[in-house]
């Protein structure tokens, strides 16, 4: 059983070296040479121990310590992150908080405290992911979280950090004021990246009649589903934010390039959630959720996590547009292939097979003293009020 902590270091070792070694970069191989030698044109080679380096390599791979973590960083803002903003926008400490961060990180403290729920909360509350990545990490902790954890109260802490993700990806996507669309191509940007030099003078030119020249202004402003597409989405809720991902595949113009990437992504870690979501004792603080969350989860495992057959994983599309009446053509099967194929790819690069998440998430089945609300007092299945 591979831990989480390994699992996300994998991650970050791994994604730094594809950001690096880009088409040379082979998931889960050390590359110890070619890595090293590139830190050594960045000035940085004498703070890492090649012998370090492969260590995180290994079937049971070494721990980085701090100072370790902070030289990855430092690799980081050494290296281009064009074209990659939409899924890992760059921050400082973005391999520290990759690999010891996330939502758990700190959160034994206020378990600890006689007021564990409200300073439970207070740090729950807070949690704002510095990327796609480090959100779909944090949803496969949560999801494999469990009683073997040895943590006090964790199933009050799964639901409450349930609730908090699940607003985070609502804030991530909703139609009017949701901020990754800011961080996606416009279309004007799309059109000019397929099209000829001469059409791009023309693309310039028709928007530069303007006066002032709205080239600039439309090159970047953000992009948005069709809303047309998306009329049953305005009154949903933020545990209802499956229904909005699903329902942006009817606009598959609007699912391209980077913004197909970002959105399969986010989809995947929203079946992470309805995972955690469906596997939570009724009367822990989530009995607003969706009654048909099972039955979403059953066809989305089927779309992401099952073994590649496009006749049952159209079976399970079909069944979920009829669940959501969403508006889907053709395309938008073609979308959820590639949106398929981009996920197990992003996950390989990382060194993150799909066993392993599938591993993760076996550990968040409740056992039947669970299921039928035993071995915790009412006072545990309460989040209190204000959450």
């Amino acid at each position: 059983m591979v831990q989480i902590t390994a699992i996300r270091q994998t991650a970050a070792v791994n994604h730094l070296k594809w950001l690096a070694l880009g088409d040379a970069h082979v998931p889960g191989e050390a590359q110890a040479e070619r890595m090293l030698g590139l830190s050594a044109e960045m000035g940085l080679s004498r703070n890492m121990d090649p012998r370090t380096w492969r260590s995180w390599f290994r079937e049971q791979p070494s721990q980085a310590s701090g100072s370790c973590r902070e030289w990855l960083d430092r690799c980081g803002e050494r290296l281009s992150w064009v074209g990659r903003e939409h899924l890992t926008a760059h921050g400082g400490d973005f391999y520290q908080q990759l690999i010891g961060g996330g939502l758990l990180h700190g959160v034994s403290g206020s378990l600890g405290s006689k007021k564990w729920r409200a300073s439970l909360w207070s740090h729950v509350s807070q949690y704002q992911p510095m990327s796609s990545l480090h959100l779909h990490m944090d949803a496969l902790e949560i999801a494999g979280l469990s009683e073997s954890s040895g943590l006090v109260h964790w199933l009050p802490l799964k639901a409450m950090a349930l609730k908090r993700m699940l607003e985070v990806l609502w804030q991530r996507w909703e139609l009017c004021s949701g901020h990754q669309y800011g961080a996606l191509s416009s279309d004007l940007q799309l059109q000019m990246r397929n099209a000829t030099a001469e059409e791009q003078a023309s693309l310039q030119e028709d928007w530069g009649h303007f006066q002032p020249s709205l080239f600039n202004i439309m090159l970047k402003r953000a992009p948005r589903p069709s809303w047309e597409d998306m009329d049953d989405c305005y009154d949903l809720s933020p545990e209802q934010g499956h229904r909005l991902l699903l329902a942006i595949a009817a606009d598959t113009d609007f699912l391209q390039h980077d913004r197909l990437e970002s959105w399969a992504v986010d989809l995947a870690t929203t079946v992470l959630l309805l995972h955690c979501a469906c596997n939570l004792p009724e009367g822990l603080g989530v009995d607003t959720f969706v009654r048909a969350a099972p039955l979403y989860l059953a066809e989305l495992e089927t779309c992401f996590f099952d073994p590649e057959d496009e006749t049952v994983l159209h079976e399970s599309l079909m069944r979920l547009q009829t669940l959501g009446h969403f508006e889907w053509s053709v395309g938008s099967h073609l979308r959820f292939l590639q949106a398929r194929e981009f996920y197990e790819s992003w996950m390989s690069s990382l060194g993150v097979p799909g066993s392993v998440v599938a591993d993760v998430m076996s550990r968040g089945y409740l056992s039947k003293r669970l299921q039928c609300g035993k071995g915790f007092g009412r006072s545990d299945l309460a989040l209190s009020s204000h959450h």
